[in-house]
């Protein structure tokens, strides 16, 4: 066992790097370091390096151990180096170190406008910032928001007045993290454009590769919508080739997700594999020359790169074009082949040192998680059954590689998704390969997008093909118990399940039989851990106050059972039921619910609170109405000095309901007044345990 471990990372250098590098990013995450400690870290232990080098040969041997630690500081420190770096927040051209409510700016359109209910959303690369009339060499990215009546492209330039606002999330107990999400792109104000304070600059342009990726991107929606018949499929076509989901039914993503195929819409490593084996397919077929192998190297690598930044260069993709990329570099040109874990983690190592940020990319770790997964199980589950016939070993395959790719994306799936798809199997041994035969059909499409006859005979065969696959994907998904929902599990719950799944690895490919126990032992702590999670959730007392953008929304949450008070079009409202609501219901295991519809005042344990939504009477009651807290929603024509007269509580709470106008106005009168306030739209979500 150790011959092996030893033997296994001696031919796998990077695996043995990667793990350093994970921890110090996560390092500077969490407990910053400057440039300069790091810097004094590493002349630190680069001086104990070459004075280990001096010590007698047996001492060297028996502080071998210590050796390996400093190495792996080392690492560490670069790491933490690299990831201070590559945050923009510290170059001292970031526009967010010049901003005034008074200046203006100076931005590019980098990427397509993408339709919303409410507009149009976009992000611009800053140029520079305008003080005094003095513009200011500036850089960083900007998320922008503008209205239907701006009529902006990608690559304008333009000058804007608008004020930018920092991006926050909502603030509701485990809601997604859109903050952090975007902070990964580097992204962190936020702007919305008016036509008044807006002004479209002369000379604005894409760089020359950005306008061939959007020209080629523009023709294939255009080719598919042109000869695929129904809308539906063709948006269906757009995402499965090149990733645009602007055009992609959002049933018909809930269908997929529910069915357990939703990788399949999603650019991945199957996707590049099928065009790695196409590329491959048509070299074999031209005679051998002296150069033949390097040109087909540069070939496949320009088009495998091309294809990748036309799919948007997520992290999936980017993971498997870096993996092809060695893989073809290496055989093709130097003509080695190195340990799979190897090129795994090299590409992982290269990503990360391009994008620390990556590592926090779902995508990121269920494409990385689904690989390790089949590279781990898959062959220990095809050889536990000897299958004869070709069409019996093919169906076997598949079998044991959608079973394989789960095993290691489960835990992640249930700690972000809380779901799982039931009938995956059966839904992917059809819809794969259906999905397979639909990506040829659609490069075929495009190759002979220019020969119409042609095109539409293709057109109609790959639309057969798109909708003999939603078909099937809809009947899944419509079977009962197709999927469980309300699934949870913690961060320490999904750490111990892959320790657990790590351990029956080890036991499974090494016949290492304590591993099995450990195995054992990491799934009862789990269980143990969960049900500690569970009876804990019993005693739990919690008052939440979401923010939710023009809706009233409360929950008492006392023991497993939580009563709510507001809008009744949240909870009918299936996307704001799942988005905010039931992701702080989850941890909290809550079993009964109670709705108060049209509540104004709510009683639990000791305390009060009282919803103010419309005028109060003209009439002064005799005694004040003692609550702890008055909630005031949908913008009631009431002061603060009016409400005073009737009440006695303790702080003021204004909902996501309220404008921001009668907010500041009421936040005004409490600061002169000297009592306290909470605004939800502006500090996020009230949450207070009683």
């Amino acid at each position: 066992m150790q011959l092996f471990v030893a033997t296994f990372f001696k031919k796998a250098p990077f695996v043995r790097l990667l793990l350093p590098w994970i921890l110090g990013l996560i390092w500077q995450w969490y407990w910053p370091e400057t440039p300069v400690f790091s810097g004094v870290a590493v002349v630190v232990i680069c001086a104990a390096l070459f004075a280990f080098t001096y010590l007698p040969i047996a001492r060297q041997y028996f502080l071998s151990p210590v050796q390996g630690l400093l190495l792996f500081a080392l690492v560490m420190q670069c790491a933490s180096w690299v990831a201070w770096q590559k945050d923009v927040r510290h170059d001292d051209r970031w526009y967010g170190r010049q901003l005034s409510d008074t200046c203006q700016f100076v931005c590019t359109i980098d990427a397509p406008l993408q339709q919303k209910p409410y507009g149009y959303k976009t992000t611009a690369c800053v140029l520079g910032m305008v003080h005094n009339g003095a513009l200011r060499p500036a850089m960083g990215e900007l998320l922008i928001y503008l209205k239907p009546n701006i009529n902006l492209h990608s690559g304008d330039r333009i000058l804007s007045e608008a004020l930018m606002q920092p991006i926050r999330n909502s603030g509701n107990p485990g809601a997604f993290d859109y903050e952090s999400y975007l902070a990964g792109q580097n992204i962190f104000h936020q702007v919305w454009l008016t036509p008044a304070r807006t002004q479209v600059l002369p000379g604005g342009h894409l760089p020359w590769y950005q306008e061939i990726l959007d020209r080629c991107r523009q023709y294939c929606v255009h080719t598919f919508q042109a000869y695929i018949p129904s809308p539906r499929e063709a948006g269906l076509a757009e995402a499965l080739l090149i990733g645009y989901k602007d055009d992609l039914d959002k049933l018909l993503v809930q269908d997929y997700t529910q069915a357990g195929v939703v990788h399949i819409i999603a650019i991945s490593g199957m996707h590049l594999l099928l065009l790695y084996e196409a590329l491959l397919w048509l070299w074999q077929a031209l005679p051998q020359r002296r150069l033949s192998k390097p040109i087909k190297a540069v070939t496949i690598l320009l088009v495998l790169w091309g294809f990748a930044l036309l799919a948007g260069g997520s992290a999936s993709v980017l993971r498997a074009t870096v993996m092809y990329t060695f893989i073809t570099l290496e055989r093709l040109s130097i003509h080695r082949y190195t340990n799979r874990y190897n090129l795994l983690a090299a590409s992982a190592f290269v990503l990360l040192c391009y994008q620390p940020r990556f590592l926090l990319d779902v995508g990121f770790q269920l494409s990385y998680g689904a690989v390790l997964s089949l590279m781990l199980f898959q062959r220990p589950m095809a050889g536990l059954w000897r299958v004869k016939g070709r069409a019996a070993r093919f169906c076997w395959n598949m079998i044991t590689t959608t079973l394989a790719a789960q095993i290691l994306t489960v835990p992640v799936s249930l700690y972000y998704f809380h779901q799982f798809p039931n009938l995956f199997l059966i839904a992917n041994l059809l819809a794969v390969t259906l999905s397979e035969l639909a990506m040829y059909g659609c490069i075929a499409l495009l190759a002979l997008g220019w020969i119409m006859p042609l095109a539409r005979v293709v057109g109609q065969c790959l639309y057969g093909l798109l909708f003999t696959m939603n078909t099937w994907v809809n009947f899944i998904s419509r079977q009962p118990y197709a999927v469980t929902n309300g699934l949870y599990i913690s961060g320490w719950e999904m750490g111990l399940l892959y320790m657990a799944l790590l351990a029956l690895a080890a036991w499974l490919l090494l016949a290492y039989r304590q591993a099995f126990r450990w195995s054992l032992c990491f799934v009862g702590a789990a269980a143990l851990l969960h049900l500690y999670n569970v009876l804990h959730a019993r005693s739990q007392r919690t008052l939440l106050v979401y923010n939710i953008n023009h809706h009233t929304a409360i929950d008492v949450v006392q023991g497993v059972q939580v009563t709510f008070a507001g809008d009744p079009e949240v909870l009918n409202n299936t996307a704001l039921l799942q988005q905010h609501l039931l992701p702080a219901r989850l941890p909290r295991y809550i079993a009964r619910q109670y709705i108060l519809p049209g509540a104004q005042c709510l009683a639990f344990a000791s305390h009060r609170l009282v919803i103010v939504q419309d005028k109060l009477p003209t009439a002064s009651p005799i005694k004040k109405f003692k609550t702890d807290y008055i909630l005031l929603s949908h913008n009631p024509d009431v002061d603060i000095s009016q409400l005073l007269q009737s009440f006695d509580t303790q702080l003021f709470i204004f909902d996501a309901s309220c404008s921001s106008g009668k907010i500041k106005q009421w936040k005004n009168d409490c600061e002169a007044l000297t009592l306290r306030c909470f605004s939800v739209p502006e500090q996020g979500a009230f949450v207070v345990n009683f």
